[in-house]
């Protein structure tokens, strides 16, 4: 007699004998796993995806200080977390292996099972493919919430057509896409979709960085430089440099000094700074000053604020937040008066109905730090930023139909 795989689970749901075996028999069969139980899973681990890339974009946005910001977003950051992060680790254009952005960009539907979930729930497979398709290419500071709820609203889609329209197949292509899906959080994904397992998977490297840096950088100096002054952050191991020969790096010209060697203690005294070179630092003429990171900080912003705020007077202008928003203003504007005025046709356009997907344009009117300076005047939140310039497409709108 043949018996389908339908009926054995109900003679298995029924039965009070020898669970053992007929644990045994379920895993040989397929059957270790109730449907209802594997779609709560995938709907949970859904919502933690997008909780960790949320979070993990929160802490690339938060750059070097992504030690002190992991403590606030989460546990206490990782023992071997360098107190200021390296900058090739979260640097949005960065293509590095072990960057936070690269490894979001890196995770992809068909390596979750997109192919599997499609003979269970064809439709929400499409959009699963295509919010991460999306994903990859957005992955940055400016990832949008709305994508990331999106995401999170996966597995709530799953469970809802798979309940409704569910194939008659038993179960099988369910289970098929929970196996794949489960493999890819624990292996091929996991450095993607959390800040821990991120870390977990490339910690040890990152933290290497700013060691390895500054042990070629030691080797370099003793080479080439016969008087000098080091001042090293006795934390992150950074240097920098004060010596009279402008071309001090004459191997290759990759080491330049900050400042002439005499403005070295010159700083430190007017600063407050009281320091003496160490040995276990200093060779071949050079003095090695170790300082703590708070000391070093003065001093490097006593360097490079000072020079930062000899910037042009063009330039201040140009970034000026009130300057940006008028020109965001006014490209808002002229965007909507050239969609309606190619639109006359159409007596039945609104402004309003497609502003938002209009402002999506106005990026492409800035250049970087420009758009990161308006970023920032909204706290970050890319939304808010869409909005402001959506609302003033809407009144142009407005102004016109008036």
């Amino acid at each position: 007699m043949k018996i389908t795989k339908r009926q054995l689970r109900q003679i298995i749901k029924g039965s009070s004998v020898n669970e053992g075996f007929f644990d045994k028999l379920k895993s040989a069969v397929g059957l270790g796993k109730d449907e209802q139980e594997m779609l709560l899973d995938i709907q949970r681990a859904f919502e933690q995806i997008a909780d960790g890339v949320n979070n993990m974009v929160t802490l690339g946005k938060a750059g070097s200080r992504m030690h002190a910001k992991w403590g606030s977003l989460l546990d206490a950051a990782p023992d071997n977390m360098p107190q200021k992060m390296p900058p090739d680790a979260m640097d949005p254009r960065g293509t590095g292996h072990f960057n936070i952005f690269t490894a979001i960009k890196n995770l992809d539907g068909s390596a979750l099972g997109s192919t599997d979930l499609a003979g269970a729930a064809p439709d929400a497979a499409e959009e699963m493919n295509r919010l991460f398709s999306e994903l990859s290419s957005s992955a940055g500071p400016r990832v949008s919430k709305s994508l990331l709820r999106k995401i999170g609203g996966l597995g709530s889609k799953i469970l809802d057509e798979y309940n409704e329209f569910g194939p008659d197949d038993d179960g099988a292509s369910l289970e098929a896409f929970y196996d794949v899906f489960q493999d890819a959080l624990e292996s091929e994904a996991k450095m993607a979709w959390t800040p821990e397992f991120w870390w977990e998977t490339h910690g040890d490297e990152i933290a290497g960085i700013n060691e390895g840096r500054m042990k070629i950088t030691k080797r370099q100096l003793r080479k080439i430089i016969k008087e000098a002054i080091d001042v090293m952050n006795s934390e992150t191991g950074e240097l920098l440099i004060f010596d009279d020969q402008p071309d001090a790096a004459a191997d290759g010209g990759n080491i330049k000094p900050d400042a002439p060697e005499a403005a070295a203690l010159d700083m430190m005294k007017r600063l407050g700074i009281t320091a003496s070179p160490d040995p276990e630092w200093s060779s071949d003429g050079v003095d090695t000053y170790p300082l703590p990171n708070e000391q070093w900080e003065m001093m490097q912003d006593e360097l490079y604020g000072k020079r930062a705020a000899r910037k042009s007077k063009a330039d201040k202008e140009r970034l000026d937040i009130d300057n940006l928003l008028q020109r965001a203003d006014k490209w808002a504007r002229e965007a909507g008066q050239d969609y309606m005025a190619d639109n006359r046709e159409f007596p039945d356009t609104h402004l309003e109905d497609i502003a938002w997907d209009l402002s999506d344009a106005a990026e492409l009117e800035f250049q970087e730090d420009e758009w990161n300076e308006m970023l920032a005047h909204f706290d970050w939140n890319p939304d808010d930023l869409r909005m402001y310039i959506a609302d003033m497409i809407a009144g142009a709108g407005d102004a016109i139909e008036g």
